[in-house]
Formats: structure tokens, sequence, C-alpha cells
């Protein structure tokens, strides 16, 4: 419709050189099969491949090493020939009845009509504009706080309810408001480089307000979904790495010793690694930050389990996994603590942490773990009754 509004004074012309309405809606027919016609064979090409970028970009933020095949889908070219035809169809309608509808005089005038009523800003324009960027910016601020914030469902209704309505209010009062005061604020002293100030621009962006929060609304739950799926793998990938880190963790040595016994029967490659940890307890806490009232359970092992290890006596490696645990394990670089019994134990001192998963949750308490000279280790061993020998197998 605004195409056609703005080339009203050249159809008025038309008509006065002598072209029919039919010629003219010919003409028009023409032009609009063109122009659909290119977008068709446009959209299909950037859709072959912009599906296969997207599709590379969900692989890599999921991890997924696959090769992306280009995927030509016939339905989908169909359909999209199905919608280019019923716009083509719509928009053919909509022209042939704004040409017989309207004489020439009043095509010649259309062009002299502003689209714009007025420049001077309006209450109702500063109130909605204002209350637009107040209702987008509460409504991310709280979804960026949303664990500090959250009680309940209708925290997230708001949150929903604002930025939607406040991007509709913003398309419709706010940037038109900002565009006036900016020229108000220059006293209508407009450069050819501030163009975008222009009133077709406003007037184009109020009258598709709806559009663009259809379109804003689209894109953000994309994106949303986009990440919650990396944000899923990622989460899964870790709780994996949590629960199982080998692939396969036996507690009865007996049963681990009889299953590499079979591998190598059927000569399948794998590594086989022996493993003891103990429970203790952790007292006069000066490495993690927790202010525990209470000795706490933790979990050691000897470094001579550890390939490339070699402590001394008092000294002590520290397992974190990434990810939460490590944020949640706070700890002093070379800080001190007590670990054992109250009659039996050992001062120990951090030399540093290694970020990497060793055990199972299962065997670690799902917390970090120690890692102790051999002699220091033995000695606490003595006194400490929650052993777990754990044999870890994992295929080469």
């Amino acid at each position: 419709m605004l195409f056609i509004k703005r080339r009203s004074y050249e159809l008025a012309l038309y008509q006065t050189l002598g072209l029919s309405k039919f010629n003219i809606i010919y003409i028009l027919m023409l032009e609009q099969l063109l122009i659909f016609i290119i977008t068709a064979i446009l959209g299909i090409i950037i859709g072959i491949f912009g599906s296969k970028l997207l599709l590379m970009i969900v692989f890599t933020l999921l991890g997924i090493k696959e090769k992306v095949p280009i995927i030509f889908s016939l339905r989908a070219v169909f359909e999209t020939l199905m919608l280019i035809g019923v716009a083509y169809f719509l928009t053919s309608a909509q022209n042939f009845i704004l040409v017989f509808k309207q004489s020439i005089s009043q095509m010649s005038k259309n062009n002299q009509v502003k689209e714009t009523n007025h420049n001077k800003i309006t209450f109702e324009e500063v109130v909605l504009g204002i209350l637009g960027i107040v209702l987008i910016t509460t409504g991310y601020y709280l979804s960026l706080n949303i664990v500090q914030y959250y009680d309940s469902i209708g925290t997230l209704m708001f949150i929903l309810l604002s930025t939607v309505i406040g991007a509709y209010l913003f398309f419709k009062s706010s940037v038109s408001l900002v565009f006036k005061m900016v020229k108000k604020f220059r006293k209508g002293v407009i450069s050819v480089n501030d163009v975008m100030f222009s009133s077709s621009i406003m007037y184009r962006i109020k009258k598709n307000a709806f559009s663009l929060t259809v379109m804003a609304i689209i894109s953000a739950i994309t994106v949303s979904v986009l990440c919650f799926a990396a944000i899923s793998r990622a989460s899964l990938s870790s709780e994996i790495k949590y629960t199982a880190p080998h692939d396969v963790t036996i507690k009865d040595q007996q049963k681990a010793n009889q299953l590499a016994s079979e591998l190598n029967n059927q000569k399948i490659p794998h590594f086989y690694n022996y493993k003891e940890v103990i429970h203790t307890k952790l007292y006069k806490d000066n490495l993690f930050d927790v202010k525990a009232k209470e000795p706490y359970n933790v979990t050691i092992t000897s470094d001579k389990y550890i390939p490339n290890t070699d402590l001394k006596r008092g000294q002590a490696d520290l397992f974190v996994a990434e990810g939460s645990i490590k944020d949640l394990v706070k700890h002093k670089k070379h800080g001190k603590a007590i670990i054992g019994t109250k009659k039996h134990h050992v001062n120990i001192k951090l030399r540093k942490d290694i970020n990497k998963i060793y055990f199972m949750t299962d065997v670690d308490l799902g917390g970090p773990t120690f890692v102790l000279n051999d002699k220091d280790y033995q000695e606490i061993r003595k006194y400490t009754k929650a052993k777990h020998i754990v044999s870890q197998l994992d295929s080469i």
C-alpha cells in the first residue's frame, strides 16, 4: 500500500498520457511478479545456505562434531512458493482496489499529504514513550537478576508482559519521541547525514509497531531456545562427567580384575587404573572459605595413585572440577588445615589445585579430593574405616 501510495503521482501521470487503469494494473502486476520471482530465488538460496550455517552454529555450541550437509527440501520450496503466491495475489488485489478507487486528481494529490500530522511532542507520546523504555528496562533487569528476585511464577509473567508491551510502546511512541527530541534539540536544522530523523522513518516505525514487536518476540524466542539448548547440553555433559568420569568404575576389586581379564582375552584395548580413597575429617580449616563450627567430611587419596605426582610430607594437592563446583568450593592459595581424626591427624599445606575430575560422585562425595604424600595417607588410613577401592577402566 505504501509502495503504491508513493507512486500515486506517477500513476496519475500515466493516466494523463492515455493509459487506462487496466494498463496500469498490468504494469504493476508485471513489476510485482518480477519482484516476487527475484525474492523467491534469493530466499531459497539464502534459506539453503543459511540453514546450513545455523546448524553449524548450533552444532558448535552443543559440541557436536558432525559434518552438516546442505539440505534441500522440495516441501519447503513448495511451501515458500505457496506463501509468495498468496502474497502476490493479495498485493495485486490491493493494487487493483487502490487504482480503481481513486481518480486522477486524488492520485496526484496523495503525494502532497503529510504522513505525520505534526512535529509537536504530545503528552500521550511522552507518557507512552517513557513507559515503553521503563518496561523494557525493568523486564531485562529482572531477567538478568532472576535468581535474586524470583519468588513465584508471577515474576516470570511480569517479565514477559513488561518486555512485550514495552517493545510495542517502544516502536509505537519511544522511537518517534527520541527522534522529535533530537530534532527539537537541533532546532529543526537537519543535515543530509541526519536523514534517519525524517518523518518518513517515524511514520513507518509507528505504522508497523505491531509487526516489529512480533519480529522482536520471535527473534528473542529463537535465541532463547538456542541458548537453553546449549546450556542443557553443557549441563548434561558436566553431569555425566561428575557421575561417571570413566567408561567403567567398579568398587569391587575382584569384579574389576575379572572384567579386565575378559577384555584382555577379547583383545579389547583398555586402560586399567586402580585407586584407593578414604573419607576422613577436616579440622582447623584455614583453607576453604567456609565457616563451619564442626569438622566436615573430605575425600583423600595417595600420590602414588596419581600419575606424575610426588608430594613431600605435609603437602597436598586439591582436585576441584571445573564449573559450578569450583565456584562453590572457594579456597585460599597455599592454605593450611588438619586432616584425620582428633588423635591421629596430619597438618597439610596446599601446594596447588588441579581442575580435573578423577572420581565419580559416589566416591568423592561430590566435592574436592585431597592428594597427600603416601606416608601421610597411610598414617591416616590406619585409623579410618571409610575406605573405597576404586577400579577405573577407559577405552583406548
